[in-house]
């Protein structure tokens, strides 16, 4: 996926495992026919699965990305001092992501497991649901610094009790990264 040219439509056919980069305009895409989520009951979802250690996808250096009909799930945050941000999804630097149809779903992060996004903007259309992530602080749906969130979409999350888990938004310094 990293390695896709400004422009390009990515097809996810079946399950793809590991991280990934995204630093130019690009529309991620799963194969099935019906839609991740208007499938089959019996269908296998088109599938981004991270591995773990790292967010899932990374969305850096004012890039436009598109993703629909595909789950993406397993994302761990990137570590930052002694956090972890954006568990299944990090977006920052001016960037836009447009969901559609996705779901997000079993991120991990100390701030935002699903999306954590700093000056960027987020459009949430169709079936897109968020779920089952796990914030050590806030935002166990999504983070949000300076950033912007449109769109309506269902929340379920993972959070102590002290943190305020569905769509945390504040104004403050980003964390300081690298690609």
């Amino acid at each position: 996926m990293s390695a896709a040219s400004a422009g390009e439509t990515i097809v996810v056919d079946g399950t793809c495992v590991g991280d990934a980069q995204l630093d130019k305009d690009v529309t991620i895409a799963g194969a099935g026919a019906q839609g991740t989520l208007g499938a089959a009951a019996t269908a296998v979802p088109d599938t981004l699965v991270g591995s773990g250690t790292s967010s899932t996808l990374r969305i850096l250096g004012s890039a436009d990305v598109t993703i629909r009909d595909l789950v993406i799930t397993g994302g761990a945050g990137i570590v930052v001092g002694f956090y972890r941000y954006g568990g299944n999804i990090y977006i920052d630097d001016t960037s836009s992501l447009h969901l559609t149809n996705v779901k997000l779903t079993n991120g991990t992060a100390d701030t935002g497991a699903g999306i954590y996004a700093y000056d960027a903007s987020i459009r949430l259309d169709g079936k897109t649901v968020i779920s089952g992530g796990t914030a050590s602080f806030w935002g166990g749906g999504v983070f949000l610094s300076d950033a912007t969130l449109v769109g309506t979409s269902w929340f379920r999350y993972t959070a102590p009790s002290h943190a305020l888990a569905r769509v945390r938004w504040m104004a403050h310094p980003r964390p300081f990264v690298t690609s």
